[in-house]
Order: C-alpha cells, then structure tokens, then sequence
C-alpha cells in the first residue's frame, strides 16, 4: 500500500494503517504524513505521531529544500542518488537506514527506511528521490509484500490481469508517445478491436490500450 505526503488522517484511518501492516501488509509513505487530524489540528507528541512506533522512528525536523535544490541520497551498497523538495532529520528508534542523505548539514542521517512491524513491514521515504531510486525501493516493497507483475511488460506499459470463472483477462495500457513491442505468452483475442492474439510480440501504439481474453 501507498501513503504518499498524508499530511492529514484521522484517528481510525491511522489506526487502520497501523493493523495492515501488523495482519502482514507493506507499507510506504513519504515525508510530511501524520501532521494533523480531519479538523487541521496539528498531531501532538512528535512526527508523524500515529506512525512513529509502526515506522520505527521519529522525525525531529523538517528540512524543506530551495526550488532547484538538490541533495545526495546514499543506498547501502548502492549507487548514489539524488533527492528534492524535502528533507526529514529522522531519528531511529528501530528502524533500520536503506539509504542516508549525504552533501547538506544531514550528511550520514536517514534518508529512507524500512521497519518490520507485527506480520508486515513498514517503508518511510524522508526525501523526495529521483525517479530510478524510488523505483528502486518499491521494488523491494514489491519483494517483501510477494507480489508478481501481472505480465513482463516494457517501461511505461501498464499491465493488470482479472480473472474468475475460468477465465482470464490481461488489460494493457501503453502510457507512452510512441509504440512499444509487448511480450505475449498466452494466446486469445483482442477485445479492443476483435483481433486474434498469439504468443510473441504485439505492437501497442502510442497511448494504445488492449484488452486479452486470454485462451481460446
């Protein structure tokens, strides 16, 4: 599950939160979350009070970034990386660091983390990354929450599969400019435009949309 910049939550929605990722569930929120409550009155007891037990940790101060301002973002025994918009000066209580902010007064300070709780595990990102490092920790979200891609699709392409009654359906939408090459295993037909479907290559167009019955 995604929390991104939940500045606002509610007593029940937070605690709901916290009993996901207990019962086995992945979390991952970003900065800025847990601050008020529904009537905007700010959260008492230190950042981002509902969370700070599930994330394992606790922010002590907000560093917000200059427009164009960059900081250095370091994954253990990872390449370097680059962070805007926002800094968090995180303090574990916990948690374990995946990656430190280097280059600014946070130099070796917690940039993201990962925090088992209950059943489930729990991701905090102080920062905002750049894309390659964000993907990077979602993919290791996607590895602790077991969760397999409906198909191998090339960057860009969306894929979702729905299936019930023996039959299955594999929806892909092609979110780029330009047409892409999509690998198909099962054969069926294109609902989109009433089309045979075989195993190899389809071509997607630009913004193309296709949706497989699979089998025949």
């Amino acid at each position: 599950m995604l929390a991104p910049n939940l500045y606002l939550v509610g007593d029940r929605a937070a605690a709901e939160l916290v009993e996901f990722v207990h019962g086995g569930g992945t979390l991952v929120m970003s900065f800025f979350s847990g601050i008020v409550d529904p009537n905007e009155h700010i959260r008492m007891g230190g950042y981002p009070a509902p969370f700070k037990r599930l994330l394992g940790l606790q922010v002590i101060d907000f560093h917000p970034l200059a427009l164009g301002e960059e900081l250095g973002i370091d994954f253990k025994g990872g390449p370097k990386a680059r962070a805007t918009i926002w800094s968090d000066d995180i303090q574990l209580d916990g948690a374990e660091a995946l990656a430190t902010f280097s280059g600014s007064e946070l130099a070796g300070r917690p940039a993201i983390t990962r925090h088992r709780a209950g059943s489930g595990t729990a991701y905090y990102i102080g920062t905002r990354p750049d894309p390659a490092s964000m993907a990077r920790v979602m993919k290791m979200a996607i590895a602790d929450a077991s969760v397999t891609p409906a198909a191998e699709v090339p960057q860009g392409v969306e894929a979702t599969r729905r299936a019930g009654r023996g039959k299955s359906f594999l929806f892909l939408l092609n979110h780029r400019d330009v047409a892409v090459d999509v690998p198909v295993k099962e054969a069926g037909h294109n609902l989109i435009d009433g089309s045979e479907v075989h195993p190899g290559l389809m071509r997607l167009g630009p913004r193309g949309v296709a949706v497989i019955r699979e089998g025949w």
